[in-house]
């Protein structure tokens, strides 16, 4: 008696041929599931650069409105290293348009953001992480951002500069 193969060889849409192990796929569907994937689908290595290109595009535009954002609102450049100054910079446009759009402060709320200029400080506190669990709106954006120049100040009066700019 002969077995029903469970590993099957497919050319993807993409033009690549990958074994796959089908083995969770019920024996009398295994042919026509193979089938499918190269019809529908590209490779693993395919979907994975097409999925990081499009998370690139997606921040760098993010990037873009987040400096238009600053433009047109006088917020200074932050202070960190590049990665970190674009990624504080998107958080921060993030968060203040959210103030924007739905706090009566927003105009105190701008100018005490105009004050935190160092990117950790939009990381630590604004990250999408403690936005995501601790479920951040208008409010909790406002009160945290109205705190920061006291924040600023004292890691001012406080930070030593030295050769790690990190």
């Amino acid at each position: 008696m002969m077995a029903i193969p469970t590993e099957f060889a497919i050319t993807y849409t993409c033009g690549h041929t990958q074994t796959r192990d089908l083995s969770h796929v019920d024996a009398g569907k295994r042919k026509s599931r193979a089938d499918w994937y190269s019809k529908n689908q590209t490779c693993a290595e395919c979907f994975k650069a097409s999925k990081d290109s499009e998370e690139r595009k997606d921040t760098n535009q993010r990037a873009i409105d987040a400096a238009a954002f600053a433009n047109d609102n006088g917020l200074p450049e932050l202070k960190g290293s590049e990665a970190q100054s674009k990624w504080a910079g998107i958080i921060r446009a993030e968060a203040l348009e959210v103030v924007v759009d739905e706090h009566q402060e927003a105009p105190a709320v701008i100018e005490a953001a105009k004050a935190i200029t160092h990117a950790g400080w939009w990381m630590d506190n604004l990250g999408w992480d403690d936005q995501k669990k601790y479920n951040y709106g208008a409010d909790e954006f406002a009160e945290l951002i109205l705190t920061g120049p006291a924040a600023q100040a004292e890691r001012d009066a406080t930070h030593v500069e030295n050769e790690n700019p990190y």
